[in-house]
């Protein structure tokens, strides 16, 4: 790589070669702890002093200013720092290409070519100027710089994947969880780990095996989660509205007092998931699997559950008002004290379910197939299944 012209410069860049290769032998060698901080407090130094020599250029003034969240670990720091010192890097590299590719300013003297051997000049003729160099080649060097920088965050997203099962530990300093807010972690394998209380906000990680993993209590708003598996994970008070669940595994969770509020869990599979208190309003469920799932005291408002497995589900006190129960199965559910209050019942399997207590006023069970095995019709007496004795366990449709 050509040296800048700019003497200061070129110091400096040669200060980001070394401190690039030092972070890729660093992450390398898994050599983690207690790098991040002097990595950063490096970065930011000769980001400085650059910034300081070219304070009109917003490109790294602005874009490759070094921010580390509070809380961050060290692999996420050293992540981050050899991210911006590689752009870094070879933004001043290919600067220096176009610096020394530039034609003469206009006013400078350009020397005649001296005559060729042999051949005196010709009187009157003046002698030939030197061709101009080249002009640079603008779209080439966009195209280069795009595709190196393209080549880096590749570079940087495999490392951090091929580690991602590191421990998660505290921070010394900070007494606080790291952070994986935003990170690219499909197909990651976090199985068993302990990510309770991490803030896993706007995540990519479809495909990623959570498997058994503690999620108590973790932000992960916004956290794309399709067919991943968090089979017998902790979800306990764990907030995952507005996330994407679509196709995942999610039997036997733990997630009493989670929040899925307008979370997408379209075909996902949560058999046995424990749901109690958990928010579930606006949620999509339809097609979704929860046979045997406990969601006692669940809100369940406008959710959609149209074609939803919730065959022996437990749905004492659960709030269903307005959902979309349409063509879904609810043989031997427990409703009782359940309200379902405009909520819609459209042919679905309420056989052997126990509606005790349950709240029916405006809601529609057309063509529903009542507990009793028969087909709803609107002349029936409702309070048969409302006011009746619960349900005995013999009484069970097998």
């Amino acid at each position: 790589m050509p040296e800048h012209p700019n003497p200061q410069i070129a110091q400096i860049v040669q200060a980001l070669r070394a401190l690039y290769r030092t972070l890729e032998r660093t992450q390398s060698e898994g050599m983690h702890q207690g790098a991040g901080k002097l990595a950063v407090k490096s970065y930011q130094g000769l980001h400085s002093r650059i910034a300081a020599l070219l304070p009109d250029d917003f490109y790294i003034t602005d874009s490759l200013k070094l921010e580390i969240e509070d809380g961050a670990d060290d692999e996420s720091m050293l992540n981050q720092v050899s991210f911006a010192a590689g752009q870094l890097l070879i933004y001043l590299e290919n600067s220096a290409r176009e610096e020394l590719q530039r034609p003469p300013m206009s006013g400078m003297r350009i020397p005649p070519m001296p005559p060729m051997p042999g051949i005196p000049p010709m009187p009157g003729v003046p002698p030939t100027p030197p061709m101009p160099p080249n002009p640079p080649d603008w779209k080439g060097f966009g195209r280069e710089l795009s595709e190196q920088i393209m080549s880096l965050t590749r570079g940087t997203l495999q490392r951090a994947l091929s580690r991602i099962d590191v421990d998660f530990d505290f921070d010394i300093d900070t007494g606080k969880r790291g952070s994986m807010r935003g990170a690219s972690m499909e197909g990651a394998n976090l199985a068993g780990r302990d990510l309770s209380g991490m803030d896993v906000r706007d995540a990519e990680m479809d495909g990623a095996n959570l498997s058994g993993a503690n999620l108590t209590g973790a932000n992960l708003r916004h956290t794309s989660l399709e067919g991943a598996n968090l089979s017998g994970a902790n979800l306990t008070s764990a907030n995952l509205q507005n996330a994407n669940l679509e196709g995942a595994n999610l039997n036997g969770i733990s997630a009493e007092g989670a929040n899925f509020h307008d979370a997408n869990l379209e075909g996902a599979v949560l058999d046995g998931a424990g749901l109690q208190g958990a928010n579930l309003s606006d949620t999509n469920l339809e097609g979704a699997h929860l046979n045997g799932a406990n969601l006692e005291g669940a809100n369940l408002t406008e959710t959609s559950l149209e074609n939803a497995h919730l065959d022996n589900a437990r749905l004492i006190g659960a709030n269903l008002q307005q959902a979309n129960l349409s063509d879904a199965t609810l043989v031997n559910a427990d409703l009782t004290g359940a309200n379902l209050h405009d909520a819609m019942l459209e042919n679905a399997d309420l056989r052997g379910a126990t509606l005790v207590g349950v709240v029916i006023s405006g809601a529609v069970f057309e063509d529903a197939i009542m507990p009793d095995g028969r087909r709803y019709d609107e002349r029936m007496d409702m309070t048969v299944y409302t006011q009746g004795e619960p349900k005995r366990k013999n009484d069970d449709v097998v």
